[in-house]
């Protein structure tokens, strides 16, 4: 029988998160490895992306879990990574089968209360657009200094605001919506910003790639993440199409999946950002599992919430008292530290990595 879900699991602190993860790999006899970030947290604490292999180094056939590709959101990844370890004892690995467990992968994110990286990218997006050539969003370039104001309060702010609301009479908050998740790459203290070359979270990316997946055959990522859907619930999110394979596979894995379609929170990318194993891996098939968990009543973001929380990191003092009262209200949207949010959160958590186990031994037998 599964053990009970240990919300103790669950951290409050990037160091603490280390701490535990790190004790729950020594529980289960693995050997971490760490890539120490440059920067640290806002106490001066260290931070750093831990990786650690449970099976053997050569296997053919990896499942590789990922927590933090947006920052912040790697708390629940985190806790769901120390209830599994806690229990290795429980997981039975198939034949030529190993699983790498990448931890916090984005932590300057996490340790400061943001999604995006040390540099304002967003890493989903760098990821996959880090190089050349970048696509143009004209629809963000004149809205860029208004979606992310330099003042935050006087009359920049004020012309901010009504450029922003002259535009949403004309084109409605779809279009608006629809233009800042996009992306952009001109911008970088904007929103949205997916840079202009590979990131320090994506080199590790990179170096974890060639270090632990350059010899294997088929690949199997779940990438964790919050902040959608209804709350503690969490979804396998899909930008397939009806009748693609991609549907095709997720549905036979998991049953039911969430299909963004054309909802403009969730803008369609052609793959998911580890997809990009591939390319460093000739001839390996890869197949990423994106689980989303719900945070609140409400999907869509608090657009102001997102605006202040850039401005007082970019612009202000996140370390005043009014940018650690933003990151608290920021914090509170991707992490819910309830009792029962965090049950809910390691129940399925454990039940998709057991999911994602099997699909991915079915289809290491297929052609």
């Amino acid at each position: 029988m599964p053990a009970a879900p240990d919300i103790a699991s669950f951290s409050a602190t990037p160091r603490e998160a280390d701490e535990k993860f790190n004790a729950a790999c020594r529980k289960a006899g693995l050997s971490p490895v760490v890539f120490t970030h440059l920067l640290k947290g806002p106490e001066g604490e260290p931070l750093a992306t831990t990786v650690a292999l449970m099976g053997p180094h050569e296997s053919k056939n990896v499942m590789m879990v990922v927590a933090g590709t947006h920052g912040i959101e790697g708390y629940a990844g985190g806790g769901v990574m120390v209830q599994l370890l806690n229990n290795a004892g429980e997981i039975r690995l198939p034949k030529d089968t190993a699983v790498l467990f990448v931890h916090q992968i984005n932590p300057w994110g996490l340790a400061w209360n943001r999604r995006e990286n040390e540099d304002n990218v967003d890493l989903f997006r760098n990821l996959l657009y880090c190089d050349p050539p970048y696509a143009d969003n004209p629809g963000f370039d004149d809205l860029a200094l208004s979606l992310a104001p330099p003042a935050w309060s006087g009359p920049g702010r004020e012309e901010a605001d009504a450029k922003l609301r002259s535009f949403v009479q004309q084109n409605g908050e779809r279009e608006l919506t629809r233009i800042m998740r996009l992306g952009q790459h001109k911008h970088p203290k904007s929103l949205t910003y997916h840079g202009r070359g590979p990131t320090w979270s994506k080199r590790v990316v990179d170096r974890i790639i060639d270090g632990w997946l350059a010899h294997a055959s088929n690949v199997a990522t779940l990438d964790i993440h919050t902040g959608y859907g209804p709350v503690g619930d969490g979804l396998i999110m899909s930008y397939a199409q009806e009748g693609s394979p991609g549907l095709k596979w997720l549905r036979e894995w998991f049953g039911d999946v969430h299909v963004t379609g054309h909802d403009p929170l969730i803008p369609t990318h052609a793959r998911w950002p580890y997809d990009i194993v591939a390319d460093r891996v000739p001839g390996a098939r890869v197949r990423t599992v994106a689980l989303e968990y719900g945070t609140s009543d409400v999907d869509i973001l608090d657009f102001d919430l997102v605006r202040e929380n850039n401005y007082r990191h970019l612009y202000g003092d996140p370390l005043s008292p009014e940018g650690r009262a933003i990151q608290k209200r920021f914090r509170a949207r991707f992490y819910v530290e309830t009792d029962a949010w965090k049950t809910k959160v390691l129940k399925r958590g454990v039940d998709v990595f057991g999911l994602t186990l099997a699909g991915l031994e079915r289809w290491a037998k297929s052609p």
